[in-house]
């Protein structure tokens, strides 16, 4: 970057890549908006990613390309590109997902005309594996409340079932400073942008400017709770990591720490209790608690 700090820093963690992942980072080099880093974190890869990660990095300064020694998981990949990061704002981006050229301009415009701003992405359209579009995809995460109360009851009440495109667009990356932003499992992404929602309004941009790739080889339907969990931190393989329990702690977590005049975190803490006092809420706690007693009970 030749001594300058970037505005932008986009994280990019990687495994086994190599077949869309020159796509993206051609995608990025072509950005109408050029003061950006983007951090390349090669999860000790097996195909050809440390190929193309290493011959785009010796064509701009502005990327920087690491290789992990072993595969450290997902979740410990994408908080290693945030650590690394320099810039005011952050992203995360998908090594199979497709930007257009005007996606960092349009998305970094909105915040410097609007202090109150936490998040930017957007519109989406949905691709498939050869990058023929699918359909237009409607995220809803325009929240332009000033309540911390309802901006958080948007996040939790998304489907599961939904898309949760927003987590990848860019947001302050001071949010999280200090701290990894993944909790290393699945859907850990909700908690993330539950606390980002808690700092400010999301913003849209009516242009679609993002295709997301959804394909059979995506992590989430790679395999069984066990599997997809061992591929955010494979640390955890054979643990009981009781995510639905998890979240619920990481989103009362994210209410406590950030800062707020008491009346307003006693909202959002009455929100979140009366989402997860829905049935189905209490049935996936009682099945993590379940899944606890029983290793309990073998030791």
């Amino acid at each position: 970057m030749n001594g300058v700090t970037p505005l932008v820093s986009i994280g990019l963690p990687v495994y086994n890549g190599g077949d869309y992942l020159r796509q993206t980072l051609e995608d990025f080099l072509a950005q109408s908006y050029s003061n950006f880093e983007l951090i390349l974190s090669d999860n000790a890869s097996t195909d050809v990613t440390e190929e193309l990660c290493r011959g785009v990095a010796a064509r701009d300064s502005r990327i920087r390309y690491v290789r992990q020694p072993k595969n450290i998981g997902g979740g410990p990949n994408h908080n290693f590109t945030y650590r690394l990061a320099k810039g005011e704002l952050f992203k995360w981006a998908g090594h199979d997902d497709r930007h257009e050229p005007t996606y960092l301009e349009a998305c970094v415009k909105p915040f410097l005309q609007m202090a109150d701003v936490a998040l930017v992405y957007p519109k989406t359209t949905v691709i498939d594996e050869v990058g023929k579009q699918l359909y237009d995809y409607e995220d809803n995460f325009h929240m332009s409340s000033s309540e911390p109360y309802l901006r958080l009851r948007r996040v939790l009440e998304q489907p599961n079932s939904e898309l949760l495109n927003p987590s990848l667009g860019l947001f302050r990356r001071a949010i999280f400073e200090g701290r990894d932003p993944d909790g290393g499992y699945f859907a850990s992404d909700r908690v993330i942008l539950a606390e980002i929602a808690l700092h400010g309004r999301f913003h849209e941009v009516a242009e679609r400017l993002f295709a997301r790739r959804i394909y059979s080889e995506n992590y989430w339907s790679a395999g069984n709770d066990e599997q997809v969990q061992t591929w955010f931190d494979p640390a955890s393989k054979g643990k009981v990591m009781a995510p639905r329990l998890r979240k619920f702690a990481g989103y009362w977590a994210s209410i406590q720490r950030v800062p707020m005049p008491p009346s307003q975190k006693l909202r959002c803490l009455t929100e979140l209790l009366r989402f997860y006092t829905k049935s189905e809420r209490i049935s996936g706690a009682i099945m993590d608690l379940r899944l606890i007693h029983r290793r309990w009970l073998r030791r």
